[in-house]
């Protein structure tokens, strides 16, 4: 066995992912009361409704919003406006419109209030990029189908309280493994498909959108900002399997 000496950082094993997982944790009973609504809120659940933003938007929610706007038309032009995907009595969403035949009927709507990634940020005794923090507490949404300048993509977006949850979850399983394997911090956004196995990413440090594939370094840069990213893409009438 191979000894560690006392000097060097300890290796990041499982007992890191505990420990990450723990500090998550803790802190929650001092903060979940006060971003967490009820997620069939009759309000939110209501066709057409939309929470008035009174925060002064960053360029990641302005383009983020533009992109939405844009999905908006394109889906007035091929289909009612709205998204849709199988119904799940069990999976609920602020942005379901209402369902029928076995399909519910959603389109992104504001959060109100927005999630927190405070205990994430102590989780991994990090600061995290703030174009990521705006791209995940705007809406509440499905996944967004769209295509860059190459290739089609799917933007992961927050469905319910509990998939914000399950964001936080695998973020800290994977910034853990960037860390075991020695990599830059990335925090993931997006996948490209048609497989979904490449990973676009926000680079924590600089802000530089990236494609990778998990385990590997970044192989791509594809814009030097999130927002810069969003106001490329065109939107596509898909439903991502990830939502």
């Amino acid at each position: 066995m191979v000894q560690r000496d006392q000097n060097s950082p300890e290796p990041r094993t499982e007992q890191h992912w505990k420990r990450a997982s723990l500090r998550y944790n803790r802190t929650a009973v001092q903060i979940e009361s006060q971003h967490r609504t009820p997620q069939t809120s009759s309000l939110n659940n209501q066709p057409g409704f939309t929470a008035v933003c009174t925060m002064q938007e960053s360029a990641t929610v302005k383009a983020l919003r533009a992109f939405i706007d844009r999905a908006k038309i394109y889906l007035q032009k091929v289909a009612d406006g709205r998204f849709t995907l199988p119904f799940d009595e069990e999976w609920r969403s602020p942005c379901e419109q209402e369902q029928s035949r076995g399909n519910t009927y959603w389109f992104p709507v504001e959060q109100r209030p927005n999630v927190s990634f405070e205990r994430l940020s102590e989780a991994l005794e990090v600061t995290l990029h703030p174009d990521i923090c705006d791209y995940y507490q705007t809406f509440w949404s499905g996944s967004l189908g769209a295509r860059d300048e190459q290739r089609d993509i799917s933007l992961l977006q927050l469905w319910n309280h509990d998939d914000h949850e399950r964001l936080m979850s695998n973020l800290i399983g994977h910034a853990l493994e960037k860390r075991r394997l020695k990599h830059d911090f990335t925090i993931f956004f997006g996948t490209a498909e048609p497989d979904g196995e490449r990973i676009l990413s926000v680079h924590n440090r600089t802000g530089e959108v990236l494609l990778e594939y998990p385990g590997v370094e970044p192989f791509e840069v594809l814009a030097s900002g999130l927002s810069e990213y969003l106001d490329t893409l065109t939107p596509v009438n898909t439903s991502p399997d990830i939502y």
